[in-house]
C-alpha cells in the first residue's frame, strides 16, 4: 500500500508573507540604483557637451567678428594713406598757405557735418615737423571715437577736401568693444612768416 504525503494548505497569512518575500526578492534583483546612476551620468555628460558647444560657438563668433573688424581697419588705413599719397602728389599741395586760426573751427564743423556725436578736440597744440626760411610744416593731432568707422573716414576725407592745404599725414585705426578709435595727424604747409619778417 503506497503512502500519500499531504501538501500543507497555506493560510491567507502565509500567502501574503510569501508574496511579500517574492516582491522583495524581485526588487533586489533589479539594478535600480545602477540604472539611476547611469541616467544621471548621461544627463551630466549631455549638459557638459551642450555648454562646451555653446562656448565654442561663441568663440567662433567672436573670432569672426574680430577678423572682420581688423580687415575693415586695414582697408580703411590703406584708403586714407592712398588719399594722402594722391594729395601729396597734387600740384596744389606744393603751394604755401597763409597761417590761419580757422583750422580748428573748420575741423569741428566737418565733424558735425559728417555726424560725429562727440566733441572733436586736438591733442595739444600744433607742432612744427619741418621748417625752412620760407615755409614750415605744421602737424595737428586728433583722437576721435565713434560707433561708425564710415563716419570717421568721411570726417577725415572732408577735412582734407574742404580745408585748404590740409593733408592726411598719419593715421591709426583701432577697434574697441563698442566703437572705433581714430588717431589721425593732419599736415599743413604754411608760409614761415617769422623767418620772412626777420629777414
Amino acid at each position: 500500500m503506497s503512502q500519500f504525503t499531504a501538501i500543507p494548505t497555506l493560510t491567507d497569512d502565509d500567502k501574503m508573507l510569501a508574496a511579500a518575500t517574492a516582491a522583495r526578492s524581485e526588487r533586489r534583483n533589479r539594478p535600480v540604483t545602477l540604472i539611476g546612476a547611469s541616467v544621471v551620468v548621461l544627463l551630466a555628460a549631455a549638459l557638459w557637451l551642450l555648454m562646451e558647444w555653446n562656448a565654442a560657438a561663441a568663440a567662433r563668433r567672436t573670432y569672426a567678428f574680430q577678423q572682420t573688424k581688423a580687415r575693415r581697419a586695414a582697408e580703411a588705413t590703406a584708403q586714407l594713406l592712398d588719399m594722402r599719397k594722391r594729395e601729396t602728389s597734387d600740384e596744389t599741395s606744393s603751394k604755401l598757405n597763409e597761417p590761419t586760426a580757422r583750422i580748428y573751427p573748420d575741423v569741428e564743423a566737418a565733424a558735425r557735418a559728417t555726424g560725429i556725436k562727440t566733441n572733436v578736440l586736438p591733442k595739444g597744440s600744433p607742432r612744427t615737423a619741418l621748417s625752412t626760411p620760407v615755409s614750415k610744416q605744421k602737424l595737428l593731432e586728433y583722437e576721435v571715437r565713434d560707433e561708425s568707422l564710415a563716419v570717421l573716414l568721411a570726417w577725415t576725407q572732408k577735412c582734407a577736401t574742404d580745408i585748404p592745404g590740409l593733408e592726411v599725414y598719419a593715421v591709426k585705426i583701432t577697434p574697441e568693444p563698442q566703437q572705433w578709435r581714430l588717431n589721425v595727424t593732419f599736415s599743413r604747409w604754411e608760409k614761415n612768416l617769422e623767418k620772412t619778417e626777420g629777414a
